[in-house]
């Protein structure tokens, strides 16, 4: 049986549909493996959103060609990055067999099968159209799993290549999305995080109206799930009827991903984010009056072009009154397809850099004030996994998997249950606790 090695890179977007992917070859008799080097194929799962996401991308692949020359694998180049430059990759890697885009996996199983059985295959990209799929992600083997909502975007932020790499929003019915639920919950999976480009969008484009809340809804329902996530909302599509529910929810955890970018008016209208300082301000207040104990991740990008010291003594400002608990710093990235590429003054890398370690510092510092006072509390966590050196992986519901803190727990808890702990350690961004029982 073909051996055949998938790296995802990227968002967990990337990572839902790579998964997706590796179920379609299982099923064709094909046996997915965890090491490259006991591969017969390579898939590179690329992204290719920003110049760091490119560059960790090529460097994959320029590793993966290595084993290439010392044995006989297959390298597929899929993913974003296939997909946003796929005219001119053969010509820079010559070492890949075969270039798949992202727009329908069927397709590029049915390409890839064919490299594996020897064909002469040519490289296929099609334009971006959600499809629905007979087969839902692989599990992961954590307590939790990305639930992909939407695919595409319809914003056209100023700064953002997504459009032109996924396309323009596409929601998935949500029948298919509560059927994949129950699945992953029969898995294991005691959380469930909803992706999308844009989550409080779903539901425009096929009912017409947002409906995020009736999906919501219908998720709670599932059993053995004990918290849902949102992730990727966006500032200017929350609406009455989604507060309303999520200020009464037992299951969706008090924690809304809400990226910013910025504070500044004259960058807001910039970036085409269709909001204002003021708009955003008051949807926090009505958020934190509204949710109990909300916890609220957001991100920001530094260095937008034209971006003033005025400009970002704002964003500081806003940091330090505001306090959103989980936050993203990012330098901003140009990229040729988007409006801001020509806009001007482009900030300089240093500038920026200064920026952002400016921010961080008041950041991290929020984000040590409020772990220390988190000493000696009882809480109640969900155990990820064990570690190597004989302590636990947990996460409170303030802490989402890879890019928030986590707890290190010390006693006899189980991976994929909740264990009641008590704080005994801090650091800026983790926390140290020992299990407690009453």
């Amino acid at each position: 049986m073909p051996k055949v090695y998938l790296k995802n890179l990227g968002c967990p977007k990337n990572e839902v549909d790579g998964n997706i992917l590796l179920r379609m070859l299982e099923a064709e008799d094909m046996k997915a493996v965890d090491s490259p080097n006991q591969a017969d194929m390579i898939i590179v799962n690329t992204c290719g959103f920003i110049d760091p996401a490119k560059e960790e991308s090529i460097d994959e692949i320029l590793a993966m060609a290595e084993i290439k020359k010392k044995r006989k694998v297959k390298l597929i180049m899929a993913g974003c990055m296939a997909q946003r430059y796929k005219e001119v990759i053969k010509d820079e890697f010559p070492e890949v067999d075969l270039v798949v885009g992202i727009a329908n996996l069927s397709h590029a199983k049915d390409k890839i099968l064919g490299v594996r059985d020897g064909k002469k295959v040519k490289d296929s990209v099609l334009p971006t159209n959600y499809k629905e799929y007979d087969f839902v992600q692989k599990p992961s083997g954590m307590p939790y799993s990305y639930l992909k909502i939407s695919d595409g975007c319809d914003n056209f932020c100023s700064y953002c290549t997504i459009p032109f790499i996924r396309g323009r929003y596409r929601s998935r019915k949500m029948s298919r999305i509560v059927d994949e639920a129950r699945y992953l919950s029969e898995q294991g999976a005691r959380e469930l995080i909803l992706i999308a480009q844009d989550t409080t969008r779903y539901g425009v484009d096929i009912y017409g109206k947002r409906r995020l809340h009736a999906l919501l809804e219908k998720l709670e329902d599932v059993e053995g799930v004990n918290w849902i996530r949102l992730m990727y909302t966006h500032p200017a599509h929350y609406y009455r009827e989604l507060i309303e529910y999520l200020g009464k929810s037992k299951k969706i955890v008090p924690y809304l991903d809400l990226p910013l970018q910025h504070i500044s008016d004259r960058l807001l209208k910039e970036m085409n984010r269709k909001i204002t300082s003021k708009q955003i301000i008051n949807l926090i207040n009505r958020l934190r009056k509204k949710i109990k104990n909300l916890v609220l991740r957001t991100t920001y990008i530094i260095g937008f072009p034209g971006e003033t010291k005025e400009d970002f003594q704002k964003l500081w400002d806003f940091q330090k009154q505001y306090s959103p608990e989980r936050v993203g710093v990012f330098a901003y990235s140009r990229e040729e397809v988007t409006a801001s590429a020509t806009m001007e003054p482009q900030i300089s890398e240093k500038i920026a850099a200064g920026r952002i370690d400016e921010l961080m510092m008041l950041v991290m510092g929020q984000s040590m004030d409020r772990n220390s006072k988190m000493l000696g509390k009882k809480i109640e966590v969900l155990i990820d996994e064990k570690h190597k050196d004989g302590y636990y992986i947990g996460r409170a519901y303030d802490q989402a998997p890879e890019i928030d803190g986590y707890i290190k727990v010390k006693g006899n808890c189980k991976p994929g249950r909740f264990c009641n702990i008590r704080i005994t350690g801090f650091e800026a961004y983790d926390l140290s606790a020992e299990e407690w029982k009453e």
